[in-house]
């Protein structure tokens, strides 16, 4: 964790003074958003909660490094994680524990209703892994149709229905391909504006060296079960201590390797995710038996952050970043702002690069005009201009000296004089 006193901010064993550790922030990528479990050592679901002190420093924390986060219940002090959430402009996806206690359910749900409204720019998910799959306690199952009720009835909620709050749900990938083609599950992701996909590398069995690309291939395979269905990548992420588990070993070295790879490659293909996790939670290995399922997060259970981790942070590789799309549309005659950052190169050296913009309908389309086709890189390393508005949204950060081609039907790969990609749909 980030943390000031006596205007010093260590991390991961270096000292910054209040000053350069603003710069630190400001200059950090930011994550799409971040699984969030508030308990710290000696406390879980079971025993002691969390206060809500140690959950607003929480928040502060994230804030810096997440745009967002996703939660699991709404029982007790985490029925305010939203509102927290919502006070440092974290966009929240808050979640309902389901179970096979029906009771239990009817609780959690009301629960939910009552703090959605601080959920409207994020959304809230019905439950997380609760489809029957073998090896899965019955305790945490739900059949799909029973689920698919339960979450019609949130939809016809009128609190749902006036803000118009999306409603998900979450499933593992593997549970998710083994009912690919059961006719109840069709029917229940029918009722969803979302559907969370957990893709773990790790559970997978996957070397590091691959593992970013099979959560990419998990993403485009559920889209292609599920077309026109919002995926959402739910969970991801890579342990740091723990049992190897086929060709995936934990270590920090690679978390970051992972988290790196994984980064770039979402930006570049538009994919929204939740990395799992923020913290350590030791109440996990003591609950499954399994010592990997304490070592998920970006910080230890001390909120101090793992030191390749703060590396990822503090020195980031070259990534490219939309930060604001312009909005809908298509046509020659319309133009729009749109904005963005860079991140990995030095300030001094940024007269080296140039970043050219694409705008999407039929193909892509250089921006904002074929004779002027680069964005200038500001020192703070932002950059703006102006674009004709497409579907998705394309930003190059390129070597100086790059000629761009004025329509493309596909994008170039990141390679060579094109250092990185991202790519931004307009909502």
């Amino acid at each position: 964790m980030w943390r000031c006193a006596a205007s010093l901010l260590v991390l991961t064993g270096l000292l910054f003074s209040a000053e350069e550790a603003d710069s630190a922030r400001n200059d950090a990528p930011k994550l799409y958003g971040i699984a969030y479990g508030a308990f710290r050592d000696g406390q879980s679901p079971i025993g002691a909660y969390p206060s809500e002190a140690e959950v607003k420093e929480d928040m502060k924390v994230l804030r810096d490094f997440a745009r967002g986060i996703r939660t699991y219940s709404v029982a007790r002090i985490q029925q305010e994680i939203p509102r927290l959430a919502k006070r440092r402009r974290l966009v929240c996806y808050a979640g309902a524990h389901i179970s096979s206690d029906r009771e239990a359910n009817a609780l959690e749900v009301e629960r939910l209703l009552d703090v959605a409204r601080n959920c409207r720019r994020g959304g809230i998910a019905i439950g997380n892994e609760v489809l029957p799959a073998e090896g899965r306690e019955s305790h945490r199952t739900l059949p799909p149709g029973e689920l698919a009720e339960l979450i019609r009835q949130v939809k016809g909620d009128k609190r749902i229905r006036r803000m118009r709050i999306p409603v998900g749900y979450a499933e593992a990938y593997e549970v998710l391909g083994d009912y690919r083609e059961s006719q109840a599950l069709g029917e229940l992701v029918a009722e969803l504006d979302f559907l969370m996909v957990n893709a773990h590398p790790y559970w997978a069995g996957q070397s590091i060296e691959g593992a970013a690309d099979w959560v990419y291939a998990a993403w485009q395979e559920a889209q292609g079960w599920y077309p026109g269905k919002r995926i959402i990548i739910g969970e991801t992420g890579w342990p740091t201590a723990g049992e190897t588990q086929g060709e995936a070993v934990p270590s920090e070295e690679n978390q970051r390797i992972f988290l790196e790879d994984f980064v770039a490659l979402a930006l570049e293909e538009n994919i929204p995710y939740f990395f799992f996790e923020a913290f350590d939670e030791r109440w996990k290995s003591e609950l499954s038996g399994r010592e990997s399922e304490a070592h998920w997060g970006l910080w230890h259970s001390d909120r101090s952050v793992k030191q390749r981790v703060g590396d990822f942070f503090t020195s980031p590789p070259a990534l490219a970043e939309i930060l604001r799309p312009a909005r809908c549309g298509g046509g020659p005659g319309r133009m729009r702002r749109i904005s963005g950052r860079v991140y990995g190169i030095e300030r001094g050296e940024r007269s080296s690069y140039r970043l050219v913009i694409y705008a999407k309908t039929n193909q892509w389309y250089i921006q904002p005009f074929v004779a002027e086709p680069f964005t200038k890189i500001r020192q703070n390393l932002t950059w703006f201009n102006r674009t004709h508005l497409g579907d998705l949204y394309a930003a190059l950060l390129v070597r100086d000296g790059y000629l761009p081609t004025s329509t493309l039907q596909q994008l170039p790969e990141a390679a060579g004089d094109v250092i990185a990609i991202a790519v931004k749909d307009c909502r």
